[in-house]
């Protein structure tokens, strides 16, 4: 269980790292929704933060399901 555990913490700081990179970019390349009457948010808002989020969970969750890591054993 420990296997898992390393995994899940290095998914949530890999996720906020490649976040936050892809904000970055997102932000210099002015790809930003900017509110009009109907919107929620009255500041611009940059999209694309989601990205970071599925780059760093897809290939972890390849590695778990690779090395067979969590599963139970068949008796």
């Amino acid at each position: 269980m420990k296997e898992l555990e390393w995994l899940l913490l290095a998914s949530i700081l890999l996720s906020w790292l490649v976040a936050s990179m892809v904000l970055r970019l997102v932000e210099h390349w002015q790809l930003v929704q900017s509110p009009t009457y109907r919107s929620s948010h009255v500041l611009p808002t940059a999209n694309g933060g989601g990205l970071g989020i599925v780059a760093a969970y897809a290939p972890l969750v390849a590695v778990v399901a690779a090395s067979g890591a969590g599963r139970p054993d068949i008796a």
